[in-house]
């Protein structure tokens, strides 16, 4: 069955190029013509004239004149042109939260998260647990001791001998460890936050150290709130803890996951700690998720209408946070997977 086929355009072979060329005649092109003009006229009509609102096509022609036989060539280029995004938000140069000219020392700010009350209320804890465990007997400890306790636990972080009673031995003891506290040990061991024996809430796995921890984060929260800040997640933990988490895809993979609320400075206004079941309440996992839970949770000291830009990964970002966020006079910039956006893209 015959079939009907379209004939080949011929194409001229290089012979037939170069003989085209050498019979070719430029006489009627000199030096002193206006070619410059010419030249500046065709960039002048080809220039490329930008117009955000809208897509533009340009082609381009190319022509040569060889023995009366005009052969024109074109070309086509898409430009695509897009419209500049607004900058909505605060500016990031002017968001600085730290005054150099009212620095304070470290060891005052130390003291401002861990006041004298902290100290006097971990002392009278410690004391009662001791009694609990020793027949009645309380080891007498102050606040002014415990004090010193804690800076023995900041000293060994710096040094990091490999075993504690390292510090204390004839070999390789510091007489900065033996001068300050003799009975190291013995304080360690009763250290203590809460009353093992009052009743308390089974929902606050966290209880036992909930002194420290409401200690830390009334400081965190009185701290002022930048323009820009971020949301994040914090892993590493090698103690024992019953809740403790593994995430693979992170480098230390096993511990706490300790949601933060970041400065641009990397200073910790705000943070929660994950305990599973009732850390979000329900209420919000329902409506946004567990991410969008946590950015609600701790957005709520962030003031309403103060034009804050909250940043997140993929984990926290979702439509529907930021349209909350958005409510209540915040932006949101973040990376977001594709299958939380697929309602969007079908619209």
């Amino acid at each position: 069955m015959a079939t009907n086929r379209k004939p080949r355009k011929r194409v001229l072979t290089q012979e037939e190029i170069i003989e085209l060329l050498e019979q070719s005649d430029f006489s009627d092109l000199s030096e002193d013509s206006d070619s410059d003009d010419s030249y500046s006229n065709l960039e002048s009509n080809s220039s490329i004239r930008i117009n955000e609102d809208e897509c533009e096509d340009k082609s381009e022609k190319e022509s040569a004149v060889v023995d009366n036989t005009k052969i024109v060539t074109e070309t086509r280029k898409l430009l695509w042109i897009k419209k500049k995004m607004p900058q909505r938000g605060p500016q990031m140069e002017d968001d600085r939260e730290f005054n150099e000219e009212n620095e304070k020392e470290p060891l005052e700010l130390f003291f401002e998260y861990f006041n004298l009350q902290f100290w006097e209320e971990l002392s009278t804890q410690t004391n009662l647990y001791s009694v609990q465990q020793r027949e009645h007997k309380s080891v007498k400890t102050t606040a002014h001791e415990l004090m010193k306790l804690v800076e023995l636990f900041i000293a060994m972080g710096t040094l990091k001998y490999p075993q504690v009673r390292m510090y204390w031995s004839r070999e390789l003891g510091l007489p900065y460890f033996v001068n300050t506290m003799t009975r190291f040990f013995e304080l360690r061991n009763y250290l203590h936050f809460a009353d093992n024996s009052t009743p308390r809430d089974d929902s606050d796995k966290l209880w036992k150290i909930r002194l420290f921890l409401d200690c830390v984060r009334n400081k965190c929260i009185t701290l002022p709130r930048p323009k820009h800040i971020s949301i994040d997640e914090q892993i590493p933990f090698s103690g024992r803890c019953q809740f403790r988490q593994y995430v693979s895809s992170k480098p230390n993979p096993l511990g706490f996951k300790n949601f933060i609320l970041a400065s641009t400075e990397g200073l910790v206004i705000d943070f929660k700690l994950y305990q599973g079941k009732g850390t979000v309440p329900e209420a919000d996992i329902k409506e946004f998720g567990l991410g969008a839970g946590i950015v609600k949770l701790l957005t709520k000291n962030v003031p309403d209408e103060g034009e804050n830009t909250i940043y997140t990964d993929r984990y926290f970002t979702s439509t529907k946070c930021g349209e909350y966020l958005l409510s209540k006079g915040k932006y949101m910039i973040g990376t977001i997977m594709n299958n939380r956006i697929s309602h969007v893209s079908k619209k």
